[in-house]
């Protein structure tokens, strides 16, 4: 067993108390990851959080010619799409690192109590980085140490935040350097 902070696995790798930062250079390098992540929790009883503004059937993994019923996921409340404003901005629209903490944890207890044997949470703060008035690295990295004392200790959530390398300011240490967890 790695016992390391930093571990180099495969997606599929993830259990409950995983909690990883992908920061990806390319939509196509986001999707490669983040597909099958959503489509794993979605083809067994796990319920999958995503947080964005993107509506749910362009979420990576489920956009055309994916055999999974979207609309049926989302009644049944297997996927839930949490918009931004939602999930982590306070009235003004500003980041709020406090809320998104509540909000996961509110939805892992929600999981819990809905029968889902595990949660996927997911999350692109990508847009909280490049929006005027937003957010600075240190605190979407601060949000990033909370969500992970959410998730690290629980035998049923399992999370990957992830952000656009290119939207960290260029005088910031890498991404890479913040992460728990990293995919093949």
């Amino acid at each position: 067993m790695d016992t390391s902070w930093f571990a180099k696995r495969h997606v599929s790798a993830l259990r409950p108390g995983d909690h990883g930062w992908l920061a990806y250079s390319s939509q196509e390098e986001r999707d490669r990851v983040i597909g099958p992540f959503v489509l794993e929790g979605l083809g067994t009883t796990e319920k999958v959080v995503y947080v964005t503004d993107v509506p749910a059937d362009r979420l990576p993994g489920l956009g055309p010619g994916h055999p999974i019923d979207v609309d049926a996921r989302v009644r049944s409340g297997q996927l839930r799409v949490i918009p931004l404003r939602e999930a982590c901005l306070d009235r003004d629209g500003a980041f709020e690192p406090a809320k998104m903490a509540d909000t996961v944890s509110r939805e892992v207890g929600t999981a819990f109590g809905q029968g889902f044997r595990a949660v996927r949470l997911t999350t692109d703060h990508s847009r909280l980085l490049n929006d005027p008035g937003r957010s600075d690295l240190g605190r979407v990295l601060g949000c990033e140490h909370r969500v992970g004392d959410t998730v690290s200790p629980s035998t049923m959530a399992m999370a990957i935040c992830q952000v656009d390398r290119y939207a960290c300011p260029p005088s910031s240490p890498p991404f890479a350097t913040h992460t728990r967890s990293s995919w093949k």
